[in-house]
């Protein structure tokens, strides 16, 4: 079996910190699916790498778990993952009644140091993302359940 490959794609690895290998203005879409649903920490740096790569008018497209993520799914399977896990979750008494309440924090992580992987959910208020988010990029909307479960938020370079 041959294979082609699109010469105009380029695969990279990047590290943890908020830096990727691409020059500024580059794009003009970018998209990154359930990244933010993880990152704990550098969160503002990493939001501010798709302004820096975006051309001015550039559209980023990035999934979130929100409150409305939490509220829709708490019950079932946010609940199926959280409570095996509850004796490895800092920070939270992971229990019914968490279940049965609105998100936590504005933006609530999760962490369970004890994995490598998938360590840290992280859940933001529409109200945060409004508010701290269009500090860096024009949010042009948030759509809900836009990519599965996960919220997308949609937002515009305008420099």
């Amino acid at each position: 079996m041959r294979m082609f490959l699109d010469r105009s794609i380029t695969c990279f690895q990047n590290t943890a910190l908020p830096s990727l290998p691409i020059q500024d203005c580059f794009f003009d879409v970018v998209s990154a699916f359930s990244v933010f649903t993880h990152i704990d920490d550098l969160e503002t740096a990493w939001l501010m790498e798709p302004k820096r790569v975006l051309k001015p008018g550039g559209i980023a497209y990035l999934t979130v778990a929100t409150d409305h993520t939490w509220d829709g799914f708490k019950q079932d399977w946010i609940k199926a993952v959280f409570m095996p896990m509850r004796d490895q979750i800092t920070g939270f008494e992971i229990g019914d009644e968490l279940f049965s309440g609105d998100l936590p924090l504005e933006r609530t992580v999760f962490w369970w140091p004890a994995q490598k992987v998938y360590s840290c959910p992280v859940f933001h208020s529409e109200a945060y993302l409004r508010r701290e988010w269009s500090r860096h990029l024009e949010i042009v909307d948030i759509v809900r359940e836009g990519h599965t479960y996960q919220d997308v938020v949609v937002l515009r370079k305008n420099d």
